[in-house]
């Protein structure tokens, strides 16, 4: 359920876009910085 929350989230901003023919998800440059703001990863 909070995966499909997220993902709504982000598609429906327009920062994600499901790649035609695919079940991938593409996220946009503004998109990617989000993502990346909610779950930072240390490497």
């Amino acid at each position: 359920a909070l995966g499909k929350a997220l993902l709504d989230h982000f598609l429906a901003h327009g920062h994600a876009r499901r790649a035609p023919g695919s079940r991938a998800i593409v996220f946009s440059p503004e998109g990617e910085r989000r993502f990346a703001a909610m779950f930072p990863v240390k490497t």
